[in-house]
């Protein structure tokens, strides 16, 4: 049964984890997930210590033939492998690092105010990702090219931009923008009523769906995240909140900008005042094992969910509704 090595152990791109009724392995290189019962998951925490051999030779009949055909499995859909060295692979550390103090920023773009200031304090936060959502109704994109420039030397990696189309907007003129602005990730044209144009080789897309739909819509939780980076963020702390700030149409900052709590104004405070405030940063620490609505799901580590949060009795959250 056994000629390759004496004991068996996952990939290290794998992870076995437990939940009430089942249990699942995340593979991170695939980015799938393969469920699995709770008794192969128990099985799977045996091998870690015990040679095949070992374990199989303590079970008799029917318990030895589920464990060849646990192993099968294992085999079979290369979620394990035999090695005489397991201590050779340790189990992938589970701690999770970012030096920024914000990694995320989600910016409703207001054309009537100046955001140099902003673009300053939002550098020195370290920040990697902004998403502007950006209004129909100023035609040559030239105020929002004001605060790209302002941005064009920050430490920002990707800039995303979601903009609501108009009778004035041009497919040429987006192509210029997304030239012009290294840092400009993508493109999405929302609420676009003309034919959908293609054969343009940058990232840029159109679709038919309002920007209140697209952005009214909270993330399904029926799908499901399944990396490495965020796998670690969301055992370690909350996947979504964790390092996020929003900002509404009129400066205000949010958690989330479906939410209604307001936490200042970056037209009237320093941002670094507002993310440090404990208030605002209050359910960054809450990992998803921390949440009554996913702890005993095996999927908790895949979840992504924008709702508030509400500290029960027991110290633990649950789900608030918008």
């Amino acid at each position: 049964m056994i000629n390759n090595g004496s004991h068996l152990i996952l990939y290290s791109h794998n992870r076995n984890v437990r939940g009430k009724e089942r249990s699942v392995i995340y593979n991170f290189k695939k980015g799938t997930l393969s469920f699995i019962p709770n008794s192969l998951s128990e099985l799977l925490d045996e091998l870690t210590d015990k040679p095949v051999a070992t374990v199989r030779a303590e079970l008799e009949g029917e318990d030895r033939e589920t464990f060849d055909e646990y192993v099968s499995y294992l085999r079979t859909n290369q979620l394990a492998f035999y090695t005489n060295e397991p201590h050779a692979f340790p189990e992938m550390p589970g701690e999770y690092f970012s030096p920024e103090h914000i990694t995320n920023c989600v910016l409703e773009f207001n054309p009537a105010r100046d955001y140099s200031h902003f673009s300053h304090q939002l550098n020195e936060t370290l920040c990697k990702n902004l998403e502007i959502r950006v209004p129909a109704g100023f035609g040559q994109l030239n105020t929002l090219k004001e605060l790209l420039e302002h941005l064009r030397s920050t430490t920002l990696r990707s800039i995303a931009i979601y903009l609501e189309a108009d009778e004035r907007l041009q497919l040429s003129a987006l192509q210029v923008l997304y030239h012009q602005f290294t840092k400009l990730d993508k493109i999405t044209v929302l609420d676009y009523k003309e034919e959908i144009p293609t054969g343009h080789q940058e990232d840029i897309e159109f679709f038919k769906d309002s920007a209140e739909s697209v952005y009214s819509k909270p993330f399904p939780l029926d799908k499901y995240l399944v990396n490495r980076k965020y796998f670690l963020l969301s055992s370690n702390y909350h996947p979504y909140f964790y390092k996020r700030i929003e900002v509404g149409f009129n400066g205000e900052v949010k958690n989330c900008l479906l939410h209604q709590q307001s936490f200042g104004n970056i037209f009237q405070q320093n941002v670094s005042e507002i993310i440090s405030c404990e208030d605002f940063m209050k359910w960054w620490n809450v990992s998803n094992d921390q949440i009554e609505d996913f702890k005993g799901n095996e999927l908790r580590y895949a979840l992504f969910t924008q709702q508030p949060l509400k500290l029960t009795s027991k110290g633990t959250y649950q789900l608030e509704a918008f």
